[in-house]
């Protein structure tokens, strides 16, 4: 019986690895631009390739990096990688180990249509993420899980329809999240929550309707919200309330105020309040909050979800 089993396991395993190493691996040349070159705040060394197309969401790929260095530079000192105008489908995950110090990736009009787990699994150094002019209608998953070095995350102008809840798990370290120019419905203290030390929120120019009164209960170091030209019609009692570092509210064209607030010693939460009334009183009382239950398991962890009364397990490894 346990001959049979064994010989049936090892078949299976033999015809996997044929499976998978007779996959035919496609060269993709990339060719480099180096030279000094900014992303937001991250101004660097950096390899700039356009004009690309290939899907690098197929993983049987290899990539051969064309262009010269400037003197005695080598792919060691790459740590901005930036590709233009392309037809990629997805961040090339690869790149992150031809380029291993990259610290800032930027993807603009690349026809990336998503951010998934395997695109960090190589980017050991990562601090910031620039995506704009893409088209990612849905962003799920948890794909920064193991990535809590990345500080600056910037999604502008993508065409977002939806995030998950669970997209912004493991970014501890965000100080800086824009997600502005979307076409976003919701903004949830589920998909705020684990965002404890985010610093700015950009998240002007979208569809938000109705802000929860929790929305910002974890985010107690934020100093910067932008939430101008959406159509909030209202917002939870006590949504601003705990926020000691918050110096710019800018609430202006939406639809139950028009106002953008710099708090300082004359303005301060209350007067902010006070301008609110019109959207607390047409928020709708949110029902109590239960009690949440956090634990690690080694190989895993899992999460309660105390306001949809849910448990949410993620596999990963660290």
């Amino acid at each position: 019986m346990w001959t049979k089993t064994c010989l049936t396991l090892i078949l299976l395993f033999v015809g996997f690895f044929n499976n998978v190493s007779s996959q035919e691996l496609f060269e993709v040349r990339l060719v480099c631009e180096f030279g000094m070159y900014p992303i937001n705040e991250f101004f660097n060394y950096a390899c700039i390739v356009r004009n690309v197309t290939f899907d690098f969401s197929n993983p049987f790929y290899y990539i051969i990096i064309e262009g010269e260095h400037e003197s005695e530079r080598t792919n060691a000192d790459v740590l901005n990688f930036v590709i233009q105008s392309s037809n990629v489908n997805a961040i090339p995950a690869n790149i992150f180990q031809v380029f291993p110090n990259i610290v800032a990736i930027e993807g603009a009009n690349a026809g990336v249509s998503g951010i998934n787990p395997p695109d960090f699994t190589f980017a050991t150094q990562i601090r910031g993420v620039f995506a704009n002019s893409n088209i990612m209608p849905r962003l799920t998953g948890s794909p920064f899980f193991v990535r809590s070095t990345i500080t600056h995350l910037n999604l502008y102008s993508n065409q977002i329809e939806f995030i998950a809840n669970t997209f912004f798990f493991g970014l501890v370290n965000l100080r800086y999240l824009s997600i502005s120019g979307n076409s976003i419905e919701a903004l949830t203290p589920e998909m705020m929550a684990p965002l404890a030390n985010l610093r700015i929120l950009l998240a002007s120019d979208n569809r938000f309707e109705t802000l929860s009164g929790r929305i910002f209960a974890n985010n107690r170091n934020i100093e910067f919200i932008g939430l101008e030209y959406n159509n909030i019609n209202a917002i939870g009692p006590n949504a601003f309330d705990n926020l000691p570092n918050l110096e710019y509210l800018g609430l202006s064209q939406n639809a139950c105020v028009d106002e953008t607030f710099e708090l300082n010693d004359v303005v301060t939460i209350e007067t902010v309040n006070q301008s609110l009334q019109q959207c607390f009183n047409n928020s709708v009382p949110e029902p109590p909050r239960t009690r949440g239950l956090l634990f690690e398991v080694r190989g895993n962890m899992t999460f309660f979800d105390e306001y949809n009364d849910e448990l949410l397990r993620i596999e990963g490894r660290w």
